[in-house]
């Protein structure tokens, strides 16, 4: 095994032995950089092209993709597709927007169910959107490079 999917190998065992997706500064700014490395940089779309699998790998997570069929973006003022826990609450899709809904719209928004999960490929998951502010629509990508460089490359000084 090549240096590169050895250490994809091992940070996908990181990941599942140790990600318990909690919201803390501590596990953002460790599992951001993974993450950044994986799937923003590429290297396991690389390692599975390696290892002469067909297609891409797949996940599984919330999307904004059918709330965004339904209403207008300049009308979202924030929205949010994720999978995570935070005290005790799990967050999955929020989605808020600045004008109200009409009946119909409400109608078809409870069509959806309480989270909208779709199959992504691994390329579809990181260009994905996943947080909408103020009509400005960030993908994954952004959002994982993001947090890598603040929170990931940031060491504390001593005096």
């Amino acid at each position: 095994m090549d240096e590169e999917s050895r250490i994809a190998l091992s940070d996908l065992d990181y990941l599942y032995d140790e990600w318990n997706q909690d919201i803390t500064d501590d596990s953002l700014r460790r599992n951001s950089v993974v993450l950044r490395r994986l799937l923003v940089n590429g290297d396991l779309l690389r390692v599975w092209r390696k290892a002469e699998f067909q297609g891409q790998p797949e996940i599984v997570a919330p999307t904004l993709e059918e709330h965004l069929k339904l209403y207008p973006l300049n009308t979202v003022r924030f929205a949010l597709a994720g999978g995570a826990h935070y005290g005790s609450m799990t967050v999955a899709v929020f989605f808020e927007r600045d004008v109200a809904s009409t009946p119909e719209e409400i109608k078809r928004s409870f069509g959806l169910g309480p989270v909208y999960e779709t199959k992504f490929t691994l390329t579809e998951f990181v260009e994905s959107s996943c947080v909408i502010v103020e009509g400005v629509v960030i993908s994954r990508r952004e959002i994982i490079r993001y947090v890598a460089n603040k929170l990931g490359g940031h060491t504390m000084m001593k005096d």
